[in-house]
């Protein structure tokens, strides 16, 4: 699924990426999730989900190609059918 993609919080491994809003996607793939980022791919583990009025806010751990894995939290607004 494919939106709008704003990272609203990490721990101070992903702390370059906090706060940045991004064109992205988040996708199910063999059972786990994954957040393409600009080009930029993570592997996602999803802890948490909170369905808000205007955002999708997803909770949980993420790692990127380099293996430097983190908590992160990001608001997900999906872009209109």
């Amino acid at each position: 699924m494919t939106g709008q993609i704003e990272i609203i919080g990490t721990n101070s491994v992903l702390e370059d990426i906090k706060g940045k809003k991004y064109t992205g996607s988040v996708l199910f793939n063999e059972g786990m999730h994954s957040l393409e980022l600009d080009g930029k791919k993570y592997c996602f583990e999803v802890k948490d989900v909170v369905v808000k009025e205007n955002a999708i806010v997803l909770n949980g751990w993420a790692s990127d190609e380099e293996l430097n894995a983190g908590r992160i939290s990001l608001a997900f607004q999906p872009n209109k059918a």
